[in-house]
C-alpha cells in the first residue's frame, strides 16, 4: 500500500504506458534491496 509517492518524469515516458510500465519496475526493483532488519542471522563459531 503506497499512501505518499513522489514521482519525476523525463525520457520515454510519452505516453501513460510507457510511465504505468515504468513505475511498476521502479517499484519491483525496490524489493530487491535487503535492509539490516531483513539480514539472516549469522552466529559467530569459535575457531
Amino acid at each position: 500500500n503506497i499512501e505518499d509517492c513522489y514521482t519525476s518524469a523525463r525520457g520515454s515516458t510519452a505516453t501513460l504506458g510507457n510511465f504505468a510500465k515504468a513505475t511498476y519496475l521502479a517499484i519491483q526493483k525496490t524489493y530487491s534491496y535487503l535492509t539490516p532488519d531483513l539480514w539472516k542471522e549469522n552466529p559467530l563459531v569459535k575457531t
